[in-house]
């Protein structure tokens, strides 16, 4: 069983470039509009639009440390109206009602 962590935003700050994240499928979809097939190279400044919003609800998703990488493998409780009025578009966008 993968150990649980949560997502430490100042742990991206220092890396530059592309950041290697695995995703399984369901969040990779919801989260970034595409199938993960195993393994999604992001910008770091797209990986920190997406995930910084979120710094502040850790309950959201699930995120593992698995092999030294980050793998994002679940989705837990997304309460879209307190959501900011931009994040919540985007979950709407996504398939959340």
């Amino acid at each position: 069983m993968a150990r649980i962590c949560k997502f430490r935003y100042d742990a991206l700050t220092y890396l530059g470039g592309v950041i290697a994240v695995h995703f399984s499928d369901e969040a990779a979809e919801r989260l970034i509009g595409k199938p993960a097939g195993g393994m999604v190279k992001l910008r770091k400044d797209s990986l920190q639009t997406k995930l910084s919003p979120l710094y502040y609800r850790p309950m959201l998703f699930r995120i593992s440390l698995q092999n030294s990488r980050w793998f994002i493998d679940d989705w837990k409780h997304l309460e879209i109206p307190r959501f900011k009025l931009f994040l919540k578009n985007i979950a709407e966008q996504k398939g959340y009602k």
